[in-house]
C-alpha cells in the first residue's frame, strides 16, 4: 500500500506499508487509486486518541468500487467505531523522476545519529545545506549546515564514523545543495523519530531524497518505508562553501 502527500510541488511525502503488516491484505484488481482529505483520514485514525502508548486499536480498511467511500473499522478495548471517507478521483501526482535520474550521492546512517543532528542545528535557519566530501579529499564526510540568528552550525559524518553504514558518492569533487528546512521539517520530525535507518541520496539536479525504514516487527521484511522528495531551493553560489570544504579537508 502506497500513501502519498504532496506540498505546493515542491516536496513530496510517500509512505509504503508491506503486505506482512496486515494480518490479511486482500485486493481483486491490480492497481486501485484515490484522492482522500488527509485531516479526515488522521481524524478518524485518531478516534480513540493518540497519546495512549497501551492502546491496542485495530482497523480494518475496505473500498469496493470506483467512487464508493474509504470505510474504517476500528477497534479498542471493545468499544467499535466505523468512518466512512469520502473518495475523490486520484490525481497523477507529481513525478520527481528520481529513480531514473543520475543518483551521484548515496548515505545511509542510524537514525538516533540523525536525530541527534537535527537537535544540534539552528532551526531558526531559512535553509538547510547538504555537502558531500568525496572519497579523493583527505577527510569524506556529509556535513550538515544551518545558517540562523546564532550564526554557522555544522554537523558532520565522517565516511568512517560508527553511524555511517554506507557512503557512495561518485565525483571528485565536493558537492553543495541547499534546501528549505520548513520542506523538510515533516520529514526529519515524526518520520526520523519513529525510524530506525536513514538514507539521503541526491541526484546531478540537487534533487534529495530522504528514506527511512520503520520497523513494525522484528523481521525487517515488515518493515516500512516512508520516502520524501524535495527540490533545492533557488540556486545560490556554493563556491565559497566547496572551497571552505577543500581547506577542512588540507
Amino acid at each position: 500500500m502506497k500513501v502519498t502527500v504532496e506540498d505546493a510541488k515542491c516536496v513530496q511525502g510517500s509512505a509504503f506499508l508491506q503486505s506482512e503488516m496486515f494480518q490479511e491484505y486482500r485486493i481483486l484488481q491490480p492497481i486501485i487509486a484515490f484522492k482522500i482529505n488527509l485531516t479526515v483520514l488522521l481524524n478518524c485514525l485518531s478516534v480513540f486518541g493518540v497519546s495512549n502508548n497501551n492502546s491496542l486499536t485495530s482497523v480494518i480498511f475496505s473500498y469496493k468500487d470506483y467512487g464508493c467511500t474509504l470505510d474504517l473499522l476500528l477497534e479498542d478495548s471493545g468499544v467499535v467505531a466505523e468512518c466512512n471517507i469520502k473518495t475523490m478521483d486520484a490525481l497523477e501526482v507529481l513525478d520527481f523522476d528520481f529513480a531514473n535520474s543520475q543518483i551521484i550521492s548515496k548515505v545511509i546512517l542510524k537514525s538516533d545519529c540523525m536525530r541527534e543532528a537535527f537537535s544540534e542545528l539552528d532551526v531558526t535557519s531559512d535553509v538547510l545545506e547538504v555537502a558531500i566530501v568525496p572519497l579523493t579529499l583527505p577527510q569524506p564526510r556529509l556535513r550538515l549546515t544551518t545558517y540562523g540568528f546564532s550564526g554557522t552550525t555544522h554537523y558532520d559524518f565522517p565516511r568512517d564514523s560508527d553511524p555511517v553504514e554506507v557512503f557512495e558518492y561518485s565525483s571528485a569533487d565536493p558537492y553543495v545543495a541547499r534546501y528549505r528546512l520548513s520542506l523538510l521539517r515533516p520529514s526529519t520530525n515524526r518520520a526520523l523519530a519513529l525510524s530506525s535507518r536513514v538514507s539521503l541520496r541526491m541526484n546531478d539536479r540537487g534533487f534529495l531524497s530522504l528514506q527511512y525504514m520503520i520497523q513494525s516487527g522484528n523481521s525487517e521484511a515488515s518493515a516500512s518505508f516512508v520516502e520524501f522528495y524535495c527540490v533545492p531551493d533557488v540556486e545560490e553560489s556554493n563556491l565559497d562553501t566547496m572551497a571552505e570544504l577543500r581547506c577542512d579537508s588540507l
